[in-house]
């Protein structure tokens, strides 16, 4: 079987530094608190900042740092008042940003300033929150001590042995394009590996850390997170290709940026969070 140049260093590499971020996102998950808090604010001031360096390739220059106080309030809102806290806080961001603007009066890129600020808000920050909002389910829905972090690991497992499936999958045996120009090297033995992968970890995962689900319930979790996973891998090269950047950085060897390495859980934890508060909950 032909194995694609390079595939062994860079998984090598991968392992590596996974086995880095790993154990931090592990110990502060299952510590919780202003613990999780201190790596979510961390981790979104760190995406921000790769945000507004796509943004600056665009010409559009300011994203960062002065956007630091929203993110700060935005997260202190889910902390401290859950999902509408982060909501009601994203909000008022937005408008006093907006406001803050047109106050300076810059008429050229305004368009493209208030588009990338709203954008990046939604993306590095908003979504980031409901890590936070999910690690604390077990506040909100009465489970037992430590239920939250199950929850969260288990998001996070689902979607990362998605992403590692995939990308087996598609570098040993990828031959048909996944059909994509935001993504050209994606193949589609590659999404359906890491679909496969998604629900098999779903299905394995459920008896220890989510044993409420019914298997047909972890199955469907285990789709929607393989999807999400996906997609926020796809809408993130989305965004490198239309600056014409390979990675969002080069922080972390073999992954590029913090937003390579964490563009699936943007999408892929809120999704189960959602799909636990309004379905399954």
């Amino acid at each position: 079987m032909a194995v694609k140049e390079g595939f062994w260093r860079k998984l090598l590499i991968r392992v590596l530094s996974s086995a880095v971020m790993l154990p931090l996102f592990i110990f502060t998950a299952l510590r919780g608190g202003w613990f999780f808090f201190a790596f979510t604010f961390i981790a979104s001031v760190l995406l921000l900042r790769e945000f507004a360096q796509l943004a600056s390739a665009r010409g559009v220059r300011g994203v960062f740092p002065e956007m630091l106080p929203v993110v700060a309030a935005v997260l202190l809102g889910a902390r401290w008042g859950g999902e509408a806290g982060a909501s009601g806080a994203m909000g008022a961001g937005i408008l006093i940003l907006l406001i803050w603007m047109a106050w300076r009066g810059r008429i050229e890129g305004a368009w493209e300033r208030a588009s990338f600020r709203i954008l990046g808000l939604i993306y590095v920050v908003w979504l980031p929150a409901h890590w936070m909002l999910l690690r604390d389910l077990e506040y909100a829905q009465g489970l037992p001590e430590g239920g939250g972090a199950l929850i969260l690991l288990y998001g996070a497992g689902v979607t990362w042995l998605g992403d590692t499936g995939a990308y087996l999958v598609g570098s040993l045996i990828g031959r048909h394009p996944l059909g994509t120009a935001v993504s050209p090297r994606k193949s589609v033995e590659g999404a359906l590996g890491g679909l496969a992968s998604s629900l098999a970890a779903a299905w394995l995962l459920r008896g220890a850390w989510m044993p409420f689900l019914s298997g047909g319930e972890a199955l469907a979790l285990g789709l929607l997170v393989g999807l999400g996973g996906q997609g926020g891998d796809l809408f993130e090269s989305l965004l490198k290709r239309g600056v014409g950047s390979k990675d969002s950085g080069s922080t972390i060897p073999g992954h590029g940026g913090f937003l390579d390495r964490l563009d699936s859980l943007l999408f892929s934890l809120p999704l189960l969070y959602f799909a636990l508060v309004w379905v399954i909950f």
